[in-house]
């Protein structure tokens, strides 16, 4: 996943979905390290342990291909209604 600007943001670890109507609401996305400290998190220094993921609504996505490419630039993402994923 990428922002406006070309900047790698992450990876899709998941997506939610609302079962009445079947649509994708939000995206999983385990954050790289740039963007972790981008929202102000702190990494795990424990390596498989260290995934942070915050949960994107679809309306912050411009386009889907090969790489998901998001409508906003990377230093404004966390104006974004950006929440902790809840499984």
């Amino acid at each position: 996943m990428i922002s406006s600007d070309a900047k790698n943001v992450g990876e899709i670890g998941g997506a939610y979905v609302e079962t009445e109507s079947w649509k994708i609401t939000h995206l999983s996305i385990d954050l790289n390290d740039e963007a972790i400290e981008l929202f102000g998190y702190k990494k795990s220094r424990i390596p498989m342990i260290g995934n942070v993921s915050v949960c994107l609504p679809v309306t912050a996505v411009k386009i889907v291909g090969d790489v998901i490419t998001l409508n906003t630039k990377f230093a404004e993402l966390p104006s974004l209604p950006i929440d902790q994923c809840k499984m």
